[in-house]
C-alpha cells in the first residue's frame, strides 16, 4: 500500500506541471455551472502557449436541463483588438464526454486540441470560448488569458 501512495504522489507531481486550471470568468453561461477550464501544457499563469506547438484546452461544467449541443465559438483580442483566428466549425457533441445529449445533473468535459497558428503574434491573448446550441445561441461561456510566445 504504501508504494502505491509513493507512486501516486509521484505521478501527481511530475504530471502538474503540464496542465493547469486556469482563473476563468463566466460570461453568460446559461443552463449549466462551469466548473475548471484546463490547458495543456501549461507550467505557469498565464499560461504559455508556443507556436506551432499542440495545446488542449478542457472545459468540465454542469448541466441543469437538457440542452441540443451545436458548434463552438472562439473570440480572442490582443488589447482590445479582434483577433480572427482559422478555427473549423466543430459540433459540440464530438468533442464532449460523457457523448451527447447534454442531460440535467450530469458533468460534461469538452475537449478541444488544436497546433497555436504560427501567423498569431505574441502576447497576451484574451480568450472568449462559447459553446453554441442548436440555434446558435451560448450555453457556455468562459473567459481566460494565455500568453502566445514564439518557439525557444
Amino acid at each position: 500500500m504504501q508504494f502505491f501512495n509513493l507512486l501516486l504522489c509521484i505521478v501527481t507531481v511530475c504530471t502538474s506541471n503540464f496542465a493547469s486550471a486556469v482563473s476563468f470568468g463566466d460570461c453568460g453561461s446559461t443552463n449549466v455551472v462551469v466548473t475548471a477550464v484546463d490547458v495543456f501544457p501549461c507550467d505557469r499563469a498565464p499560461c504559455r502557449l508556443v507556436k506551432g506547438t499542440s495545446v488542449t484546452i478542457r472545459i468540465r461544467f454542469r448541466s441543469v436541463a437538457n440542452i441540443i449541443a451545436g458548434d463552438a465559438r472562439f473570440e480572442g483580442s490582443f488589447g482590445g483588438q479582434p483577433v480572427l483566428l482559422p478555427f473549423a466549425p466543430n459540433g459540440v457533441c464530438r468533442r464532449l464526454n460523457p457523448p451527447c445529449p447534454i442531460q440535467p445533473g450530469r458533468t460534461y468535459t469538452y475537449s478541444y486540441t488544436e497546433v497555436v497558428p504560427q501567423e498569431l503574434r505574441t502576447g497576451l491573448l484574451y480568450v472568449k470560448w462559447k459553446l453554441l446550441n442548436a440555434s446558435r445561441a451560448a450555453f457556455l461561456c468562459v473567459e481566460f488569458s494565455v500568453r502566445i510566445v514564439e518557439e525557444s
